[in-house]
């Protein structure tokens, strides 16, 4: 592992075990240490260095960046942080006065560890900030407070570092009352409007379901999931706009909104409660959509006079696509006749009317084989270890040797990791090599490698489709997607043998399978990018996989099958 690497997990670890805790609280005894010996000048930068550095450990600048819908309840995070240690400077105060204003010192003190210990108490009045609604016309609640909650923070930090100065070298303690009054105010503030916004809330939750009524939504598109996921809500939104019929978004948690709010013009409620569901439920709907299997989905799914249809967010050989849970819903969206296919292979049983083979629009900007001179550009994109150990098929950890190819075989590489890498130390180990080994390769050799910001937010997936000329990825949604190209691929057996991958994975008969030791890597990269006797095969497996429709009426397939759906039960 190289030092730098090292160097982070460790400071990972250390951070993961309270480690900026103790050394603000170490910082803070120290000073109070140092004003009971007289030496009032350390103490105060000691005291000092332990206040800011908690401002910043708890997170204060990016509480002032944060925006859009739902900042308000994102700004409180570092309210109420670091406790501990700055009650300790506030019990340093009686130290810095001496003897002679130890009474003046306590009250400073007492008003200053009563500030610190309110904090708390602000923030969870502060959860009133909590979103419930975006895109909603008839809601008088605001994303956030008259100034950011982050301020309280600010005030009672900078007032305490003042009040220290002032106990210590004012001709009274009692000046130190002074920051210690102005700091209060931000506290005041902020609390005056989320009363208001309490108020703005309980209008909205009691006219909730009338304003719904009379919006008269034919649908509803369902979502939960982890942060930083919008990809699964995306693909599908500008698809269900195309219905023309009005619609809300549901969400079961405000981490989600603004994942959404960039997405859509329309409505978006958020649901935290299952009860809060009944308020949403209005005559007009007919129709719920989801986009993936959160266990939530049950608590909507439960209303069985609408219609529920799963449309998932990708379709692939991994096992979560022919997760059994999928039969609770009235009808299961599939690309092709594989997905169909792939139930039965499992042994998973269901009615006969269970799936619409509608193709995937979102391949339908896709384009064929490029035309141009000079060395190939291959799209490396390897999917996550997944949230469960069945859904583990990441290639990322062979990385490093997959790219090491590419780049000996001449390749130009755009590099595009799962947006969840970041969760594993191993994927996000492996990640940061690769990054190193193309910056290095593009400044040895002039080659234009697209990684990073460019290749996973700037561009779009299909983005990154068009301009390569193959692709090297594993068990993963990318890969059908990308099978629409008619253009080479290659996949990595990630826990299989050569055998049961292919037996697992019927796309493998279109692919360029790379053992997972990695002995005939070189091999398949060059018949990828060679002869490419498997082009042929791709085109049947096209097919299989996502549907046999004209290419220009390829999205109207998913658009008059979506709408069917809309009619009552």
């Amino acid at each position: 592992m190289p030092e730098q690497t090292r160097a982070t997990a460790a400071w990972e670890a250390f951070v993961n075990a309270g480690g900026r805790a103790i050394v603000l609280n170490l910082l803070a005894f120290t000073a109070g240490a140092l004003a009971l010996t007289g030496h009032d000048g350390w103490a105060l930068a000691v005291a000092s260095a332990s206040l800011v550095g908690g401002m910043m450990f708890a997170g204060v600048p990016r509480a002032f960046a944060v925006s859009g819908p739902g900042w308000g309840i994102r700004a409180t995070q570092p309210l109420g942080a670091y406790q501990l240690s700055r009650s300790l400077v506030a019990l340093s105060l009686v130290a810095l006065a001496g003897d002679t204003g130890s009474v003046g010192a306590v009250v400073v003190g007492a008003a200053f560890m009563g500030l610190v210990i309110l904090e708390g108490l602000v923030r969870k009045i502060l959860g009133v900030w909590v979103p419930r609604s975006w895109n909603a016309s008839w809601s008088t609640s605001r994303p956030g407070p008259s100034f950011s909650p982050a301020w309280v923070s600010v005030a009672n930090t900078l007032g305490l570092v003042a009040g220290a100065f002032l106990v210590a070298l004012a001709p009274s303690p009692w000046w130190g009352l002074v920051p210690a009054a102005l700091a209060f105010v931000p506290s005041v503030l902020q609390v005056r409007d989320a009363l208001q916004e309490r108020t703005a809330k309980r209008r909205f939750s009691a006219t909730l379901t009338r304003e719904l009524t009379a919006y008269a939504p034919r649908f509803v598109l369902y979502w939960e999931a982890e942060p930083e996921t919008g990809y699964q809500i995306g693909m599908w939104l500008p698809y269900l706009e195309r219905l023309g019929e009005p619609f809300v978004v549901i969400l079961r948690h405000h981490r989600n909104l603004a994942d959404v709010a960039r997405f859509t013009s329309a409505p978006v409620v958020v649901c935290p409660a299952m009860n809060d569901l009944d308020d949403v439920v209005v005559p007009s709907l007919t129709t719920a959509f989801y986009v993936n299997n959160s266990i939530r989905n049950a608590h909507f799914v439960r209303y069985p006079h609408l219609r529920h249809v799963q449309l998932n967010h990708g379709d692939s050989d991994k096992a979560p696509s022919f997760n059994p849970v999928m039969r609770m819903y009235d009808v299961n969206f599939v690309a092709g006749q594989a997905a169909v296919e792939r139930f039965a292979a499992n042994k998973i049983a269901v009615r006969d009317d269970f799936f619409e083979i509608v193709g995937r629009p979102q391949v339908a900007d896709v384009q064929g084989p490029r035309e141009h001179d000079g060395p190939a550009t291959v799209l490396y994109a390897p999917t996550w270890a997944g949230f469960m150990a069945d859904s583990n098929y990441s290639s990322l950890p062979h990385g490093p040797e997959i790219v090491a190819a590419l780049l000996a075989a001449g390749c130009t590489v755009v590099f595009r990791p799962h947006p969840h890498t970041q969760k594993s130390p191993q994927l996000a180990a492996a990640r940061d090599r690769i990054y190193a080994m193309l910056e290095a390769d593009a400044a040895a050799t002039g080659r234009q490698h697209v990684l990073r910001e460019r290749a996973e937010r700037e561009l779009s997936l299909v983005e990154c489709f068009n301009m390569s000329d193959a692709l090297v990825s594993d068990v993963s949604s990318v890969v059908p997607d990308f099978l629409y190209s008619g253009k080479p691929f290659a996949l990595v057996a990630v826990r299989a043998t050569l055998e049961q991958f292919a037996a697992d994975n019927p796309i493998s008969t279109a692919a360029y399978v790379i053992d997972e030791k990695m002995t005939n890597l070189e091999e398949q990269v060059r018949l990828m990018l060679g002869d490419d006797p498997l082009a042929p095969e791709r085109e049947r497996v096209r097919e299989h996989y996502l549907g046999s429709f004209p290419g220009r009426e390829y999205e109207q397939v998913f658009i008059d099958a979506a709408r069917a759906q809309l009619q009552p039960k």
